[in-house]
């Protein structure tokens, strides 16, 4: 009984399909590309975690030059 109570609880009742199946394909986009993303903060972002210009600036230098920096740019 406790089973069913705490998946009452969790899910607010919603029944396991199709919102089980969208959520769960949600969730599975947002852990692969959360360590990406935090690597393109980071590579933007000193100490204190504000924007560091002089970096986005050479980072945007070489993707004008490059298309593989391009590329790599967009795709973090």
């Amino acid at each position: 009984m406790q089973m069913y109570t705490h998946y009452q609880d969790v899910t607010s009742g919603l029944p396991p399909f199709p919102e089980q199946g969208l959520r769960d394909a949600i969730l599975s986009f947002v852990r692969k590309g959360t360590p990406s993303t935090i690597r393109a903060i980071s590579a933007l972002t000193n100490d204190d975690g504000h924007m560091d210009f002089k970096r986005l600036v050479a980072m945007c230098e070489v993707a004008v030059k490059s298309p593989r920096a391009l590329k790599a740019m967009l795709a973090a």
